[in-house]
């Protein structure tokens, strides 16, 4: 099925931008102020107790740095996860969607809109259908085949009436795409990441399964988008999100992670970090209080010292910022309140050379930008807007026309506002605008 084009062009000037360093895996986010440092060694608990968030908070005030141009939607599936990657190979990123479970005939299949190099957009076609999925949670991407072009890692979390899955998606050369659906993922995939955790030089794919959310399933890659046979590690608790990144400076990737609760485990309301040995495992859990419902996790140097932060986003309007040690331990958390997580991402917006957070609450309807001052505070904020009335499910940032600038993708429902006409699931693009235009 294709979707076709524009649907709406809208003249009004919103000021949103970002580029995400991570998108569901390896590094993003992070930054934080002082404190002591966690007791050294794993599966020691962070102490710090901040039930109401770190120091060195504060509300933000708002401050609209960056102006983007005309929002422009065009109608795709039905879908509440988003990706980007560079589909036919032009240099220039494209979008990929993949049908939710109410999608219909769509439910599962997954979508990609081809840029024109100036960040506009054909409709959405379907690439993959039929592929084992019933429905489709989160899209996130990386270099599975060592060729140098990001692959789609597309997983259903499922539900209790029907399985999931994780799809591992690449182009096929012709405009189709191929599909593997990793064997043994389809037990409620929680969470997904992807990075060389076995240290052989090829990418694994790391998925969280079970009705607890406390298992992980670590798939060798092969380099040829192939996987040997998944290894199982338990985990501290029930877990929302999953990332890695190295936060000993020892060569090899450690796993973070948020802590929630389940039908049968208490909710720690805390985040995990697990050392890689950089041959697939990883030691015990060490454990830091993270505020309340904690939901996804990424990692960047957010206060510019070198060392990887770690940033945790919640449901309740805030995320906590870890500033890492470089050995694998973590000072007491800053609070951002304003941005958390059902998505966000990490990036410089505003181009001054300091990494900001755009965050999404869940029941928010917008997103917004927490400014970084590069010491790992985040003072100001600039809500994002469009000019029709949204809910965005979804979004990742990217340089989407090549001018060197951070652009924004969204999937969300959109309101008419002309006269009575129903609401429309749109896939929506906003261009950043460089200073004079």
């Amino acid at each position: 099925m294709t979707y076709s084009i524009p649907t709406r062009s809208c003249a009004i000037i919103m000021a949103i931008a970002s580029f995400s360093i991570v998108i569901g895996c390896a590094p993003g986010g992070g930054g934080g102020g002082g404190g002591n440092a966690n007791d050294n060694g794993a599966g020691n608990v962070n102490n710090n107790n901040n039930d109401n968030g770190g120091g060195g908070g504060g509300e933000p005030v708002e401050n609209d740095r960056v102006a983007f141009g005309a929002d422009t939607g065009f109608v795709g599936p039905v879908t509440v996860a988003v990706g980007v990657v560079d589909w036919n190979g032009d240099g220039f990123p494209d979008v990929v969607t993949v049908g939710a479970n109410t999608a219909g005939d769509d439910a599962g299949d997954v979508f990609v809109s081809l840029n024109d190099g100036a960040g506009a957009f054909g409709g959405a076609t379907a690439v993959v259908e039929d592929a084992g999925l019933t429905g489709g949670s989160e899209v996130i991407t990386a270099d599975l085949d060592g060729a140098g072009r990001l692959e789609a890692i597309v997983r259903d979390g499922g539900s209790d009436s029907r399985d999931g899955g994780v799809l591992i998606v690449s182009a096929a050369g012709d405009g189709s795409g191929d599909a593997l659906l990793l064997p043994g993922s389809t037990d409620r995939p929680f969470a997904v990441a992807a990075g060389d955790v076995t240290g052989d030089g090829d990418a694994d794919v790391l998925v969280v399964i079970g009705e607890d959310a406390d298992r992980l399933l670590i798939y060798a890659g092969n380099g040829d988008l192939t996987f040997a046979a998944p290894t199982s590690l338990d985990l501290p608790a029930a877990v929302g999100g999953i990332a890695l990144a190295d936060f000993d400076g020892d060569g090899a990737l450690d796993l973070c992670m948020s802590l929630v609760a389940s039908d049968s485990q208490t909710g720690l309301n805390q985040a995990g970090v697990m050392l890689g040995d950089g041959d697939g495992g990883f030691g015990d859990a060490l454990i830091l209080d993270a505020g309340l419902t904690p939901l996804d996790v990424a990692a960047a140097d957010m206060n510019g010292d070198g060392l990887l932060d770690l940033v945790v986003g919640h449901a309740l309007d805030s995320a906590y910022v870890f500033p890492g040690n470089g050995d694998g331990t973590f000072d007491d958390p800053v609070r951002a309140d304003g941005a958390s997580s059902t998505a966000f991402d990490i990036a410089d917006i505003d181009g001054d050379g300091n990494l900001d957070l755009i965050g999404k609450a869940v029941g928010a309807i917008l997103p917004r930008i927490l400014y970084g001052d590069g010491e790992g505070a985040f003072p100001e904020f600039q809500e994002l807007g469009f000019s029709a009335t949204t809910a965005i499910a979804d979004f990742r940032v990217a340089d989407l026309n090549g001018d060197g600038l951070v652009d924004f993708v969204g999937v969300g429902t959109f309101v008419d506002t002309s006269g009575g006409g129903a609401d429309v699931f749109e896939i929506v693009v906003k261009l950043r605008q460089s200073a004079g235009e």
